[in-house]
């Protein structure tokens, strides 16, 4: 942000956060509050194709066909299923024994969907915030418990969470107006 003609400053200064444990060894990293465009765009073409969607919507129209209901209930029946929720309908049973295989996929897809993300969320920080030269092909060395703590970082920051950078600024002027007093004090 730096060369922007502010009138008055953002009030939030990013604080640098600290992840990891003795195990995995400890990363600094800065916390801002928010994605930059590049770190979002970053995201964005990472997510790309969405294949969870893309096979839910083959389950639902092939279950909408086969039954021949329309689409929007055949979304409800297998979306219940898909989440163990019960459903009156007199198709659900058939969607849950008839489809279970097809259920499976969309299931497995979706963990697999959610892991991809887990490190996407990682890698970008690590590009745009630790080290913009890092190496693609060293991820799988890097330890469990950063991956998931830059995970849950960026999507701290995606969600612009403040409370952090909000604690982090009252504890400063916390300590700054104790200084403040024990100064005085000492006059």
């Amino acid at each position: 942000m730096a060369g922007l003609p502010f009138v008055v400053q953002p009030r939030l200064q990013p604080i640098v956060e600290r992840i990891g444990d003795e195990d995995s060894g400890i990363i600094e990293i800065e916390r801002r509050g928010f994605l930059s465009v590049a770190e979002k765009t970053f995201l964005q073409q990472g997510a790309g194709n969405d294949e969870v969607a893309s096979h839910l919507l083959k389950v639902i129209r092939k279950v909408s066909s086969d039954l021949r209901i329309p689409a929007d209930k055949a979304h409800v029946l297998v979306m219940d299923a898909l989440s163990g929720n019960t459903n009156k309908d007199k198709n659900y049973p058939k969607v849950v024994e008839n489809y279970s295989a097809d259920l499976d996929v969309v299931t497995q897809i979706a963990v697999q969907h959610e892991s991809k993300k887990e490190y996407l969320r990682a890698i970008c920080m690590i590009i745009h915030r630790i080290n913009s030269d890092f190496d693609l092909d060293n991820v799988s060395e890097i330890h469990p418990t950063i991956i998931t703590g830059l995970s849950k970082l960026c999507e701290e920051e995606e969600n612009k969470s403040t409370e952090r950078l909000i604690s982090s600024k009252a504890n400063s002027e916390f300590s700054s107006k104790e200084t403040e007093v024990s100064a005085l004090e000492k006059k």
